[in-house]
């Protein structure tokens, strides 16, 4: 005569003790994955900025008398937005920027001139050039919330941001392209606009700490 088994599954108790080591292991690994994750999107916001700086040197590069003049460009309100370089510690001026999230209702997804004067255009042209933004060049520092190559408000940003934790106070918000007066060569950061652009942080050459 065959003796019946019969499977009642899992007790409650195994059951609670099973969450518990669940919720254990769980409490113990989301931390590192956590850091994982944003240590991967740092890494894509270092290398988009070594991309910036790449096309950057090579509209220097073009042997165009007007780029490189726009370049060094003083007129308009370039004084706005100055700062002090936390590399050489030369005085650094903004010469290009771009949204790299959305903010509020609109952003201006392709890169401009950082001034009024619009004097640095010729660069930012060959700038556009070298990352394929054709579509922005002649835009100067004009705001149209109508034109689909400025400050639609619906494109993607062409060099996105993927980190956007707030750090140092400020929340990571847009590519700025600066300018050291004293060797003439290019700083690439990423910080904010309240008024004129603020770098916060360094990101090519010599990415600073809160990135690497």
């Amino acid at each position: 005569m065959k003796t019946k088994k019969y499977d009642n599954g899992f007790t409650l108790v195994e059951l609670i003790i099973v969450i518990a080591i669940m919720a254990i292991l769980s409490a113990a690994i989301a931390p590192a994955i956590i850091g994982y994750i944003e240590k991967a999107r740092k890494a894509d916001d270092v290398q988009t900025a070594k991309v910036i700086y790449d096309a950057v040197n090579f509209a220097l590069a073009s042997g165009d008398d007007e780029v490189e003049d726009a370049w060094i460009n003083d007129a308009g309100n370039e004084s706005d937005g100055k700062m002090t370089s936390t590399l050489t510690g030369h005085e650094l001026r903004p010469v290009a920027w771009a949204r790299g999230v959305r903010v509020g209702n609109w952003q201006n997804s392709l890169y401009k001139c950082a001034h009024n004067g619009a004097g640095e255009q010729a660069f930012v042209d060959e700038m556009l050039e070298a990352l394929a933004q054709d579509a922005a060049k002649g835009k100067g520092n004009s705001w149209d919330k109508n034109s689909p190559n400025a400050y639609d408000g619906k494109s993607a940003c062409i060099t996105p941001l993927k980190y956007g934790k707030k750090m140092n106070g400020h929340k990571p918000e847009c590519w700025i392209i600066y300018r050291d007066v004293v060797t003439n060569t290019p700083e690439i950061y990423i910080g904010y606009k309240d008024g004129a652009v603020k770098g916060v942080w360094r990101m090519w050459p010599e990415t600073c700490k809160e990135y690497k």
